[in-house]
């Protein structure tokens, strides 16, 4: 090859050369270039990131509250739900056990008094024969004729027998009773019902009878009859008497057709009733040294002083009522002074002669009040009563508006005043 074509391929092969250096220099600047862009790309991500990092961490952290709040508030409405359930439940359990006691209760109840008593249904016979032994339907009651009673009164006690068509032959029964209240005067047997008494025993030291009879013919069926009266002599003042049939030491008795005796007595009802002051139908009367014009509170206190408040049995007042009593004074110039005492207000008072029906003429009328004890003054002339002999008023009935109720002295018939010469004017 020639020399110059050898030149011309040698300077196209070094340029050629030249190129290949700046195309490789060229590469080399891109891949720094290259290098760097991601680099500061990165950089620029990695800032975005951390702050989109925390605004997404405060919108999480704010979600995260709100779900938890509401969370927990559901899961509190569902707590106050399972509590209210609860109550319901409780409230119902109860209600429903309550309503079952109480209807076993009132089923037992009326069961019982319809077996026991044959209200509000017929049961008691047919219901205790199909218990083991004799029914006791037996019922022994002491009854007396009213509830309060004056001493020195006669008090009958009867006793009645309802055997709840059972047929009974026999009767005992114990008796017990107050000795220092009540002081025993008789007993009697109803022979019709009864007619054989086998034994009678009366301790009155103790206040203990015990009573004993028979029926020899054929065994009776009784309904509430009395089959023994018991007499008593009140002895003193209480509001607790009583007449108590022990039901363990008495017995009535049933025979049956192979010859055993059967005691069917089930229950008893004993007897109370209280006993008053006696009532007095004469009314003792001082003697005072004064005219109808000075009769006056002072001396009236000074006739309670003679006779004082509370009252006692051996002076001159004389009962109405526990609460009610009376007093009584007189003077020479024909006038008479009674003094009325009550524990309540007393409103009114009037005089009648029971011979006329009219009502006595009133001098003078004055009430007061000491502490708790109320008085209330009646003047009036004696001329307008029957005098007997020169001491004795006949006739004379006291009426009494007391506390809004009525009453009178005495309680049946008509009262005397006697008029006693006694005490000096103080």
């Amino acid at each position: 090859m020639q020399e110059k074509s050898k030149k011309i391929l040698r300077r196209i092969g070094a340029g050629f050369l030249l190129g290949l250096s700046f195309l490789s220099f060229g590469s080399s600047w891109g891949r720094q270039r290259a290098k760097g862009t991601p680099r500061r790309a990165q950089n620029i991500r990695k800032e975005t990131q951390e702050e989109l990092d925390s605004e997404v961490k405060a919108i999480a952290d704010i979600a995260e509250k709100e779900a938890q709040d509401a969370i927990n508030q559901q899961m509190q409405q569902q707590t106050q739900q399972q509590q209210m359930q609860q109550q319901t439940q409780t409230r119902t359990q109860a209600i429903l056990r309550f309503a079952t006691i109480g209807g076993w209760g009132v089923a037992m109840g009326v069961f019982f008094t319809s077996m026991i008593f044959n209200q509000p249904f017929g049961l008691g016979k047919a219901v205790l024969s199909l218990l083991p032994g004799e029914p006791h339907v037996a019922v022994l009651t002491a009854n007396t004729n009213k509830d309060t009673y004056q001493v020195d009164e006669d008090i009958k006690v009867d006793i009645n027998l309802a055997t709840n068509q059972e047929k009974v032959n026999y009767f005992k029964i114990a008796i017990n009773y107050e000795p220092t209240i009540l002081e025993l005067e008789k007993i009697n047997i109803d022979k019709n019902k009864f007619d054989s008494l086998e034994s009678s025993s009366v301790d009155k030291k103790n206040g203990n009878i015990i009573i004993v009879a028979k029926k020899t013919g054929r065994a009776e069926n009784l309904k509430k009859d009395v089959i023994a009266s018991l007499t008593f002599k009140a002895l003193q003042k209480t509001d607790k008497a009583y007449f108590k049939i022990r039901q363990q030491d008495s017995l009535v008795i049933k025979k049956k057709n192979n010859g055993r005796d059967y005691n069917i007595l089930g229950k008893t009802k004993n007897a109370k009733f209280k006993i008053t002051k006696k009532i007095n139908q004469l009314m003792k009367c001082t003697q005072v040294d004064i005219v109808k014009s000075r009769m006056d509170r002072e001396q009236w206190e000074w006739l309670i002083n003679s006779a004082p408040i509370p009252l006692k049995e051996g002076n001159n007042w004389v009962y109405i009522n526990n609460d009610i009593s009376l007093l009584c004074a007189y003077s020479n110039d024909g006038g008479v002074y009674i003094l009325i005492h009550s524990d309540k207000n007393i409103k009114d008072a009037q005089l009648v002669n029971t011979i006329t029906g009219k009502v006595a003429d009133i001098v003078k009328k004055d009430k007061w009040t000491v502490g708790d004890n109320n008085f209330y003054e009646l003047i009036f002339n004696s001329n307008q009563f029957t005098k007997e002999l020169s001491n004795k008023l006949k006739n004379i009935k006291i009426i009494l508006d007391v506390g809004g109720n009525h009453y009178r002295w005495p309680g049946r018939g008509s009262g005397e005043v006697l008029l006693q010469k006694s005490l000096n004017s103080k």
